[in-house]
């Protein structure tokens, strides 16, 4: 006779072990908020993100109204990432995305 027991005991850990495997093969992302000096989110900024070992071609977003910005699948782990208006440079940091994965980025002037 079949236990309905034993098939629950069988089942429980195969699936964890498949969600660990589907969590562990999910592309890293990175996200984050730049603010000015009064801690208010800055839109319009343009965020570029490059692979530091020059691996892949740099991505851009632009910092939505409350001055967030997401880039959901990023190949490599550490990243230069700047932060622009126009085209002057307002912020550069070297950032590991399995480490850092959520960022807030303080910048003192926007012009």
């Amino acid at each position: 006779m079949y236990s309905s027991t034993k098939h629950s005991a069988l089942c429980v850990p195969a699936i964890l072990l498949l969600v660990s495997l589907t969590i562990a093969r999910t592309p890293p992302a990175l996200s984050g908020t730049v603010l000015d000096s009064w801690n208010a989110g800055v839109p319009g900024l343009i965020i570029r993100v490059a692979p530091v070992d020059q691996s892949h071609e740099a991505k851009y977003a632009t910092t939505d109204s409350i001055g967030a910005f997401r880039f959901a699948t990023l190949a490599s782990r550490a990243y230069v990432l700047d932060v622009f208006i126009g085209k002057k440079l307002l912020h550069r940091s070297v950032v590991d995305i399995q480490a850092q994965p959520r960022l807030v980025i303080k910048i003192a002037e926007t012009h």
